[in-house]
């Protein structure tokens, strides 16, 4: 049995002490003379109890007083005791769906244990319970609402599936709380190893929360990083972070191969809860790398391959020039090839005087005045400069969109009618025959391309933040039409050779031709997804691997892995952080507790009924 304040205990001294006080107590009487006592041997008795300081003698009366204080405090202490079922009580079942929930230090998984302990539990209903099951994934779903039904639950817990994301369980906490509000006697259940951030703004109400926890081990050796670039003496390297988990030093063994050609093997010592950094070479013309770690007692092995397709093979390297502009730099990230840097200057190593090769292929001038550099692609916005052959004069106030080329690949898809500038610097040239002007303004030119030999241009007369164009639907496709215009003068859905990389759970957007692709997991299972305006968005990879997008004219690799170093960790947490409150965890059973005031109380009132019959007989 357990004590929901065990503190209340303690009343038992004062309660106790009390009853105990008030035998001990020595009563006012009137003196009278009598000529002998032997006809009143009662009354000597009850002088000689009521004298002060003298022991107890045994009373029943006393006893049962006692046992009725002693019970009394502890009804208020709260006890409660481990029944089957729910007790006739609303639940709702937070169940974690996370990377880390995959682990196979409890059998099958921690998440096939919780899916087994959902179902015992589901079997133990009575006729007046009800329950809801939340699935806490890359997305929150509810699996089955408040119901008594017990073949519609085990039927949606049978669909339930694992996942290689990171969880947000705070969402379903929040939601879980909204389905029992101003419920009585509600309960919130979380199945749950306890790997997840902090929950803020969250409060479970009237109702009460139970962290049941999974997991005994915390040995897992994970690929945290995977990817690649070129260096400065233009080769091609991969680079990866191995992080150790576990609290004693591992021994981890990396194979390396490109292409399916095992390049590399090595056995490495990864010091405890720590990172070792390796560099692999890769050929130039290579297309896919891969990165798999083995290592003794690891528990979680989603996180132990890596996939990502080569930086020659269509991802795009970019610097990013600014002072600060969240709208682009989200717009750039949004698309998983394109592998962004940021900084306040151009590196020396970049610039077009430096003896080293570059290392980007794009650089991107936000607000700031562009330099001459190594990288075979400049876009440039509000500032323009003479050595791209771009000039002006002063500056246009308002200036309003008139029309723009919509048959040019960096336009497609894009509608400006709508477009509002504060204010854009006034074009008075552009280069020559191999300069576009793809967005004409009322007073000139207000977007400009340029190509020449092997080197392309964009330019944007006006800063992004002087505009309502990062609010608009159009701003993020034209961000990806101008990367991929800029790079490769192609589409990205047409680089069949290469493919893209992303993180299980992250939602990014795929450009196409097409209006209808088919997605194919790892798993073979194939799912319809419609583009619109030219792309298409992707929220359903969680699960790591390789994924396959395909269309008339589409076909495209991703490479989707497990590189969170949140969503590895499998180190169980003994208490979770609610809004600020520490709840402990729990052991994983199939009994509820229960309060047990009630009977208490109701024995309480026995054993008072009993006293007082006893002290009227006796009286």
């Amino acid at each position: 049995m357990k004590f929901l304040s065990p503190l209340d205990l303690i009343w038992a001294i004062p309660i106790i002490g009390a009853i105990i006080a008030l035998y001990l107590l020595k009563m006012r009487r009137i003196e009278f003379r009598v000529p002998a006592t032997f006809l009143w041997p009662p009354s000597t008795s009850d002088i000689r109890a009521n004298a002060p300081f003298q022991r107890l003698r045994f009373s029943l009366l006393l006893l049962l007083q006692l046992l009725a204080a002693a019970l009394i405090v502890i009804a208020l202490a709260g006890p409660q005791h481990p029944i089957k079922g729910l007790g006739g009580a609303a639940t709702i079942v937070v169940l974690d769906d996370s990377a880390s929930m995959q682990a196979t230090d409890v059998t099958p998984t921690r998440l096939g244990n919780a899916v087994a302990r959902v179902k015992s539990l589901i079997e133990t209903l009575s006729a007046g319970d009800r329950m809801a099951l939340i699935l806490a994934g890359a997305k929150t779903r509810i699996v089955f609402p408040l119901t008594g039904d017990k073949s519609q639950m085990l039927r949606a817990v049978n669909g339930i599936g694992p996942s290689d994301a990171p969880a947000n369980v705070g969402e379903a906490l929040r939601l879980a709380s909204a389905l029992v509000n101003g419920r009585a006697h509600a309960r919130i259940i979380v199945y749950s190893d306890g790997v997840f951030p902090k929950v803020t703004d969250f409060s479970p109400g009237r109702a009460d929360l139970v962290y049941v926890s999974l997991g005994t081990s915390e040995k897992n050796a994970a690929i945290t990083s995977f990817n690649s670039a070129l260096t400065a003496s233009g080769a091609l390297s991969c680079f990866s972070a191995i992080h150790n988990y576990d609290s004693a030093a591992m021994s981890v063994k990396t194979v390396f191969s490109v292409d399916n050609v095992v390049l590399d093997a090595r056995q490495i010592d990864v010091p405890a809860s720590s990172n070792s950094y390796l560099t692999f070479n890769a050929p130039p013309n290579g297309r896919r790398a891969d990165l798999t770690i083995s290592s003794p007692g690891d528990v979680l092995a989603s996180d132990d391959h890596a996939t990502t397709y080569l930086k020659g093979q269509g991802a795009v390297r970019a610097l990013l020039v600014t002072g600060g502009n969240l709208f682009l730099e989200n717009a750039l990230s949004l698309d998983p090839a394109i592998r962004l840097e940021k900084a306040n200057d151009v590196p020396d190593y970049e610039l077009a005087s430096s003896r080293v090769g570059g290392r980007y292929d794009l650089v991107i001038f936000d607000n700031v005045p562009p330099k001459a550099v190594k990288a075979p692609a400049i876009w440039s916005f509000g500032m323009p400069d003479t050595q791209f052959g771009v000039r002006e004069s002063g500056i246009d106030m308002h200036p309003q969109v008139v029309d723009w080329s919509h048959s040019d690949p960096i336009m497609n898809y894009s509608d400006l009618s709508d477009l509002n500038i504060a204010n854009a610097h006034h074009i008075t040239e552009i280069p020559g025959s191999g300069a576009v002007t793809l967005v004409q303004g009322s007073d000139g030119p207000l977007v400009v391309s340029s190509q020449s030999g092997g080197h392309r241009t964009l330019y944007n007369s006006w800063s992004l933040l002087d505009s309502d164009f990062p609010l608009q639907v159009s701003f993020p496709i034209f961000v990806a039409n101008s990367v991929a215009w800029l790079t490769t003068g192609r589409s990205r859905a047409s680089l069949e050779s290469g493919g893209l990389n992303a993180e299980t759970g992250q939602t990014f957007s795929v450009a196409t031709p097409d209006s209808q692709v088919t997605l194919l997991s790892p798993d073979g299972t194939k799912q319809e997804l419609s583009a619109s305006d030219g792309a298409v968005i992707i929220r359903s990879a969680d699960r790591a691997g390789v994924y396959s997008l395909t269309g008339p004219q589409t076909k495209t690799s991703i490479a989707i892995n497990v590189t969170n170093e949140a969503a590895s960790d499998v180190r169980t947490r003994p208490f979770i952080d609610l809004s600020g409150t520490s709840v402990a965890a729990v052991p994983s059973s199939g009994f509820i507790l229960s309060d047990f005031w009630r009977p208490i109380v109701l024995i309480v009132l026995l054993i008072l009924s009993g006293e007082w019959l006893l002290y009227v007989r006796r009286s």
